[in-house]
């Protein structure tokens, strides 16, 4: 899920629905609205266009020569205790990653419901 709304550039990327009624309330609208359907299908052609071979390759290549390799440089230089507070807090954030996330989704609908 977080994947797909880091991604999202516009309400024509995807319709988002976290149950079933809001499913049955999107297919409906896409049954419904032959605009919103071709806009959609419109909108997915440019944005594949972001992610294929070539995009892709160099996407990659600016992550890993402008942040992984800075990174890692910054991380080799750094002292051991440095480092050893660096993995404890990704591990703390890591477990909490699920209550995290049902946070949100009980927020989300919670404010659907308002």
């Amino acid at each position: 899920e977080s994947a797909f709304q880091a991604e999202r550039k516009s309400d024509l990327d995807y319709l988002e629905a976290t149950s079933v009624e809001e499913v049955i309330a999107c297919l409906r609208q896409l049954r419904d609205n032959k605009t919103l359907r071709k806009e959609i299908v419109q909108n997915g052609w440019v944005r594949a266009q972001e992610t294929c071979q070539n995009a892709m390759v160099t996407k990659w290549q600016s992550f890993l020569t402008s942040f992984a390799v800075p990174a890692y440089q910054n991380w080799c230089i750094m002292p051991q205790w440095k480092q050893k507070v660096f993995f404890r807090s990704r591990q703390s954030f890591v477990r909490s990653r699920p209550i995290y996330y049902a946070l949100k989704h009980y927020l989300f609908n919670l404010s659907k419901k308002i």
